[in-house]
């Protein structure tokens, strides 16, 4: 909606300028973008902030002989034509962009870091697409001039992304037709079959236990184990490992116990704590070391079938001989 201003006379140049380039701004905007009653609307509030300046300006019987008149039109397109170029995309470019659900959800990601630039390893992580699908969405967005690709270093193997003035118009069009990021994060395993690496998979999960807590995050991850392959339940097993390291004792029972309990809902929260409680309490008679992996998962008869879930159970176990006395007062709570 326009809103009146003040009534911008010489004197104040610098204000009249920055009004004209955002007046300038909405009016490229609402071309490119194809709305015909906001132009019409558009054209109203020009005539009238127009009008407004009639009272104010000394101009001549016939404004176009006056060579000043000329000279600000022209300036006016120039800055308009300027504005365009920045902002109109080519409808080759934009057929090719709106074709791909994976183009506009990277160049929308992309949009959301720090200028736009990112290193080409996280778009995994950062979009939940396959490194392979990203790879060649990413080369066919270089190519019609919407990102561009750059070492992250001299001696670097690693390469960074960064969007384009043309890449940034395109983001400005998808806002403006309504086409956002979704803003709850997709399913866990959606982001498991894009395959990013073990620490960023780990970092995600640790972003989701800390958003959603650590007993809802293990549910989560314990249906996953259940229901995928022997590759990404070892690969989710070895993040969880890496996460179980950073929880504290409270949220390492609560993750724990809800990836349990994943596979059966019916097992109460109660049940499982004292569960694991007594094997944090287990020790070889002699040695009076910790029961060994293989017995602590048997314990947990939801577990006991995969055996990649071992390499968390070790990092658990090695949790609990390290923190015993912290455990043990975190026990007490919920008993």
């Amino acid at each position: 909606m326009f809103t009146k201003s003040p009534k911008l006379k010489a004197k104040n140049p610098i204000r009249a300028a920055d009004r004209f380039l955002t007046e300038a701004t909405r009016l490229v905007t609402n071309i490119v973008r194809g709305e015909a009653k906001a132009l019409d609307h558009l054209a109203q509030e020009f005539m009238q902030a127009h009008t407004e300046q009639i009272d104010d300006t000394d101009l001549p019987v016939d404004p176009w002989n006056d060579p000043a008149v000329v000279y600000g039109a022209f300036l006016a397109l120039a800055e308009i034509a300027e504005l365009a170029g920045r902002t109109v995309v080519p409808h080759s470019v934009l057929k090719k962009v709106l074709n791909s659900r994976e183009a506009h959800r990277i160049l929308l990601r992309l949009s959301e870091e720090p200028g736009g630039v990112v290193e080409q390893s996280k778009i995994p992580l950062l979009t939940y697409i396959h490194r392979c699908n990203a790879n060649k969405t990413i080369q066919k967005l270089k190519n019609i001039g919407l990102l561009a690709r750059h070492k992250a270093g001299p001696k670097s193997k690693k390469w960074t992304l960064e969007l384009t003035n043309a890449g940034w118009a395109v983001v400005d069009l998808l806002h403006a037709w309504g086409l956002e990021l979704p803003k709850e994060k997709p399913p866990l395993v959606n982001l498991l079959r894009a395959q990013p690496s073990i620490p960023d998979l780990a970092h995600d999960i640790s972003e989701r236990a800390i958003a959603h807590g650590a007993f809802t995050c293990g549910q989560e991850l314990g249906t996953v184990i259940d229901n995928e392959g022997h590759t990404s339940r070892l690969r989710l097993c070895r993040a969880i490992s890496h996460n179980i390291k950073e929880l504290g004792p409270k949220e390492t029972i609560e993750f724990f116990s809800g990836i349990v309990q994943g596979n059966d809902p019916k097992i109460q929260p109660r049940f499982l704590y004292r569960k694991l409680e007594t094997i944090s309490r287990t020790r070889r008679p002699r040695t009076r070391k910790q029961t060994r992996p293989k017995t602590l998962r048997s314990e947990f008869r939801d577990l006991s079938k995969f055996k990649e879930c071992e390499v968390f159970i070790s990092a658990l176990q090695e949790r609990i001989t390290k923190e015993a006395e912290s455990f043990k007062v975190v026990y007490s709570r919920f008993l």
